[in-house]
């Protein structure tokens, strides 16, 4: 039996909006909680998930801060009620997302994973992994202004339902 591809979203600047100030505002309290949704790219998350061609799930750093984790779970239960907890992975703040879904989820060797992130070392970290982990750039307000990305990328202001076209036609042209 083929295994499904897996679809990881970044949080910080995908579904979450990213602010500018984050190393002078992470230690304010309920700091990610307090995010603004960024509802395009919720819309997008709450679709993937319904589709079960492919597993969905959120995969974002923990900052080094007490309550970093706690608040990021919170607010995606806030905003992204469909997800369930076990496809909200959370990654140490030392640790390479690629390098989480190895060590913490084996089967994903033995399929495509897709990460949708804003953050470009993410991106090429992701794919110096193997041909079957594919970066995927959420162009925001805030990046893809230096040009260090060159690969595929969606654009958080396009509308929900062409971001899922686009993404699911890169998944399944893939798989």
């Amino acid at each position: 039996m083929k295994i499904k591809p897996n679809a990881f979203i970044d949080m910080d600047g995908v579904v979450a909006k990213y602010d500018k100030n984050i190393m002078t505002n992470i230690y304010k309290e309920k700091f990610f909680l307090n995010r603004p949704p960024m509802n395009n790219n919720i819309k997008l998350v709450k679709k993937l998930i319904k589709d079960k061609r492919f597993n969905t799930y959120i995969l974002t750093k923990a900052f080094i801060t007490p309550k970093c984790e706690e608040e990021k779970r919170e607010w995606i239960e806030i905003y992204i009620p469909e997800m369930i907890d076990d496809k909200v992975l959370v990654v140490p703040w030392t640790v390479e997302k690629s390098d989480f879904i190895n060590k913490n989820l084996p089967e994903s060797q033995y399929t495509n994973n897709f990460l949708v992130d804003d953050h470009s070392p993410n991106l090429h970290n992701w794919e110096e992994n193997g041909d079957n982990f594919i970066s995927i750039k959420m162009l925001n307000e805030l990046n893809g202004k230096k040009g260090t990305w060159k690969g595929l990328s969606l654009k958080y202001d396009d509308c929900y339902i062409e971001n899922y076209d686009k993404l699911t036609k890169i998944i399944l042209e893939r798989t």
